[in-house]
């Protein structure tokens, strides 16, 4: 199953009759940042336990969050060609989640939120970091 890209904020260009447009272009830049994040995913060798690429925050903060097939969410950050100021470079996020690709068996570790955008892998154990995942899975469950 192809990784899907949640929550672009700007739906795809249709024509007069009101059928989608397949040869224009979408609109907005998070989905062309979904679309580098895919890429960047599939060359690597755990990039089948990614089942989709949230931008819904990207218009907002600059932010990609992968969502794993567990349901659980990385938090990724700026574009792979494009870090967000502070953040590590993509080498480190993708050595991040090798390390635990090797360390648990699975990019999220079973963990519900895991930032990798930073020196050291953080894990969120809190209670609010599982509502959130349960929510975020929930709402990509509708669409």
């Amino acid at each position: 199953m192809l990784p899907a890209i949640i929550g672009p904020a700007q739906g795809m260009v249709n024509l007069e009759n009101g059928k989608p447009n397949l040869h224009a272009a979408w609109p907005g830049e998070d989905v062309g940042a979904a679309l580098e994040m895919l890429r960047t995913i599939n060359e690597q060798a755990w990039g089948g336990q990614v089942a989709g690429v949230d931008v819904s925050r990207f218009a907002g903060d600059g932010s990609i969050v992968l969502v794993t097939r567990g349901g659980n969410r990385i938090v990724w950050g700026g574009r792979p060609s494009k870090p967000r100021l502070g953040e590590v470079g993509t080498p480190q996020k993708l050595i991040h989640l090798a390390q635990l690709k090797r360390d648990f068996g699975s990019i999220d570790a079973g963990y519900p939120l895991i930032y990798v955008n930073t020196d050291r892998l953080q894990f969120d154990t809190t209670a609010s970091a599982t509502d959130a995942a349960r929510e975020a899975s929930e709402g990509s469950d509708q669409n």
